[in-house]
């Protein structure tokens, strides 16, 4: 490979880096958001398998003195409008400051944390946090 075509390369992949970064610093994109809703997070906080705690997303269900506001979530499609619901429209939103990628969001509404982490194979996790927003300001 001439030096010429070994830097044309070079570039472009350093561009499609760069381009990469851009868009994982601005949070998850709606397919993110699916997986999250989709992977753990689903069965341990909204089914309650395998929390003691159980189902945290059930119409009423009160942690950290807030009740959940919104109708049951009983299914992954449901989890998952709401995850996107508070990933576009919260203000609640930092980056963090230990691991370049990672957001955390908090809905103050619902009581709902979320953490994006685009190393994890389900993109991350969300629950509603015992300690409330304060589980949410004390994360780096």
């Amino acid at each position: 490979m001439s030096r010429r075509c070994l830097a044309a390369v070079i570039a472009v992949a350093c561009w499609l880096t760069a381009a990469t970064a851009q868009k994982r610093s601005e949070g998850p994109r709606p397919d993110e958001v699916k997986k999250i809703a989709y992977g753990h997070a689903f069965d341990k906080h909204v089914l309650g398998e395998g929390n003691r705690d159980g189902e945290e997303f059930k119409k009423g269900r009160r942690i950290a003195g807030k009740a959940f506001p919104n109708e049951s979530i009983t299914t992954r499609e449901q989890f998952a409008k709401l995850l996107q619901d508070i990933v576009e429209k919260t203000k609640s939103k930092k980056p963090s400051e230990k691991f370049r990628g990672k957001f955390y969001y908090w809905d103050d509404r619902t009581g709902t944390f979320i953490v994006y982490d685009p190393r994890n194979r389900d993109r991350g996790t969300a629950f509603r946090p015992f300690r409330g927003k304060k589980y949410y300001d004390d994360q780096e």
